[in-house]
């Protein structure tokens, strides 16, 4: 009834009939509309100002889409009531929903022009000269950049991917391309028997007198010894070939190389410790000390150090990479200290649980060609709280720094959703599907892939059976490519004449060995089987089975609404639907299960298991959003 009440009558019955409940508008609609969002909907400044200044309603409350107040608030065309809310209640037009939609580009998709003109003057902002976050989509961990001329060069976390450790480049810190790897087929190191989650851990990439240089974490399983060691690669062209790899036998883990007076030192974590090394990164050439330990003195990891107006600034990740993760800096006036922590810490966290973005931390400052200052860090899309439905990816916010000389992270708002770009746009070309004569640069193995177990011409991939199933270590090939949205529509195609008795070849969603989806298509007594196959950390599970009468060349689908995965198998070649099952699932997250190192991200690829080979072809992904 207060609904219709609050839609339809006059604000004095609106009164009347809230006074005996003090609370009443702080409560909710059966679709989880907070009330207040139906009375802001009439444009009635003078409703809008009771609601906010005389009721108990909650101005911090947002609807199940998480939009706030300002949503509805465009929806009735006001620009009073538009104003009232940003400058009097002080409602942020930035502030994403969970799909990153903001109200300043609500107010755009609806046409609403004054109000637009008015946030775009009041964000200091046109929405046309604006980039969103995240920069670079899906499984995309512990950024790095560097410049170099008027290029960028960024390199992340791959764990147990092979390739490993991708480099992409941009000119405009917006459009990213990966265009080689540090660790590939040409340098290779063998992830074969390493336990989820480890791998290259947290890299670093810098540039030195014509070279480039990566420097990571190879993380080993729990039992070796030693458990962590520091891997150097560097190549004059970062697309490649690089060296082979080298080690600094130096436990921690997210190393990072400064330079400073003609000197080269490391960073390792466990508050910020630093070791001097040779030029070329090839030895220790100092013992290891301890800086400083950090603000929260709790998980202090990601050490960076720059140089800025005659002091050393140390930025350091805290609180762990889940919710509490954040971004603190202190300074020194010699590099060995004593630091003094920044009084704006943190400069960059996303304390609250329910928004959006979440995990942010785990960042590298670096300036422009014209001198300005940016960091790229990493953080997580949320769709439903407590779950990152793609992994942590890169994000991008501007530093500015104040009068007293500290650095602030997007003055200290968070990670921002909408941001006037940092440089003129420079789009660039995406590699779709597996590939014409080669595998794209974005393409992935798990583990390893010797170069017989696939090949690519005419823009179809060969793939050599696993003799294992994706719940086993050993499974592999697995060719992936990163899951970038969590409403989409993946598609792949399949030669079913290539499939031997008793295999199974299809579309495979996968985060690990305990969290995976199968959809398949299985040869059996010469007749076709759909299957879906699951495991969610209690074994691999048979889902569906159903025979199917298709063609010898077919087009798997599957459609993502996050959560719920629906899996398509066709019955002809105009890719009718024969079978689907859908499936609400969470497994595939960060979050999803609790074994072991959940650090990585979701991918989606072709797998096929049993023996001989299949040919697999135009692998699409395609936002829904």
């Amino acid at each position: 009834m207060l609904k219709e009440i609050l839609q339809q009558k006059p604000l004095d019955e609106i009164k009347a009939y809230t006074a005996g409940d003090p609370v009443m508008m702080r409560g909710k609609d059966e679709d989880g509309s907070p009330y207040s969002y139906h009375l802001v909907r009439r444009g009635d400044l003078d409703a809008a100002r009771w609601l906010t200044e005389y009721s108990r309603a909650d101005m911090n409350e947002t609807d199940r889409k998480g939009r706030n107040i300002l949503f509805p608030v465009i929806e009735s065309g006001s620009l009073s009531l538009c104003r009232y809310f940003c400058e009097r209640v002080g409602i942020d037009p930035l502030q994403p929903d969970r799909f990153l939609k903001t109200p300043l580009e609500y107010a755009a998709e609806r046409g609403e022009e004054e109000i637009l003109a008015y946030l775009e003057e009041r964000c200091g902002l046109k929405l046309a000269e604006s980039y969103k976050n995240p920069v670079r989509r899906g499984f995309s961990p512990d950024p790095s950049v560097v410049r170099v001329g008027d290029d960028y060069y960024m390199v992340n976390s791959s764990f147990l991917c092979f390739p490993a450790l991708p480099i992409s480049r941009s000119k405009d810190l917006v459009h990213w391309k990966t265009i080689g790897h540090a660790v590939s087929f040409d340098n290779p190191v063998d992830l074969r028997g390493f336990d989820e989650g480890r791998g290259f851990w947290a890299p670093d990439i810098s540039w030195h007198e014509g070279r480039f240089y990566v420097i990571a974490t190879l993380r080993y399983n729990d039992d070796q010894l030693p458990m962590r060691r520091q891997m150097v690669v560097s190549a004059e062209d970062p697309r490649g070939p690089w060296s082979a790899p080298h080690f600094l036998e130096e436990d921690g883990i997210d190393p990072s190389v400064f330079r400073d007076q003609g000197r080269t030192f490391v960073l390792l974590n466990r508050g910020a410790r630093i070791f001097e090394t040779d030029e070329k990164l090839s030895r220790k050439i100092s013992d290891t000390k301890l800086l400083y330990y950090g603000d929260l003195r709790k998980s202090t990891e990601a050490p960076h150090l720059i140089k800025h107006q005659g002091y050393y600034y140390l930025f350091l990740a805290e609180g762990g990479t889940g919710q509490g993760h954040r971004i603190n800096v202190a300074r020194a006036e010699s590099l060995e200290g004593p630091y003094t922590p920044c009084p704006y810490n943190p400069l960059l966290t996303m304390a609250g649980k329910s928004g959006c973005f979440q995990r942010t931390g785990h960042g590298k400052p670096f300036r422009t060609k014209s001198g300005e200052w940016y960091i790229c860090y990493l953080g997580a899309r949320q769709y439903e709280e407590g779950f990152s439905a793609l992994g942590r990816e890169t994000f991008l916010d501007k530093i500015e720094w104040t009068k007293d000389g500290w650095p602030l992270i997007n003055g200290r708002r968070g990670p921002s959703a909408l941001a006037p770009l940092p440089l003129p746009p420079v789009p660039q070309e995406r590699e779709e599907g597996f590939g014409t004569d080669r595998l794209p640069e974005d393409a992935y193995f798990i583990r390893y892939a010797d170069k017989e177990d696939f090949s690519v011409e005419d823009g179809t991939v060969t793939l050599r059976a696993s003799a294992c199933w994706p719940d086993d270590p050993a499974a592999g090939p697995i060719l992936l490519k990163r899951q970038e949205e969590a409403f989409c529509e993946i598609t792949l195609e399949i030669s079913l004449s290539d499939l031997t008795e008793g295999s199974a070849a299809g579309l495979i969603f996968y985060y690990d060995e305990n969290s995976w989806y199968f959809q398949a298509l299985k040869k059996r007594e010469n007749k076709s089987f759909a299957e879906l196959w699951k495991n969610a950390g209690r074994g691999r599970e048979l889902l569906a089975e159903k025979p199917l009468a298709v063609p010898d060349d077919i087009r798997l689908k599957a459609e993502v609404s996050w959560p719920e995965y629906r899996f398509i198998w066709p019955s002809g070649k105009n890719h009718e639907t024969a079978f689907e099952y859908a499936e609400t699932s969470r497994h595939l997250t960060d979050e999803g299960l609790d074994i072991g190192k959940r650090f990585t991200g979701a991918g989606a690829g072709a797998f096929l298991v049993g023996s001989g080979k299949v040919r697999f072809r135009n692998f699409r992904q395609r936002a829904l959003l």
